[in-house]
């Protein structure tokens, strides 16, 4: 279980790391980074901590692909369809981050 983590850890910095704009310059986080990645965390950890309770042998996986799906959904759905916000690539990238953090 520790593997799919470990692989979206390695994906999330992967992703930042060939994003040529991000290479050619440090690292920094714009308005609503931070904001992504702490969300993701607290919902992976409060995911994974109520599987793992729960006796799920799997509890990280379905955490992690849960974590990201609402991340999907918030993008597409409430920022995209909605017009609410502004979908992005990039809170994507924050959200597999905050997996990674959770």
């Amino acid at each position: 279980m520790h593997k799919i983590k470990n692989s979206l850890e390695i994906l999330a910095i992967s992703t930042l790391l060939a994003n040529p704009a991000i290479a050619q310059k440090p690292f920094e986080l714009v308005d609503g980074d931070k904001e992504h990645i702490e969300y993701s965390a607290l919902i992976y950890s409060g995911i994974e901590q109520t599987l793992h309770q729960l006796g799920y042998n799997n509890s990280e996986t379905i955490a992690a692909l849960a974590t990201l799906g609402v991340g999907a959904i918030k993008e597409g759905v409430y920022d995209g369809l909605l017009g609410k916000g502004t979908a992005s690539g990039s809170d994507m990238k924050m959200n597999v981050i905050g997996v990674g953090v959770g």
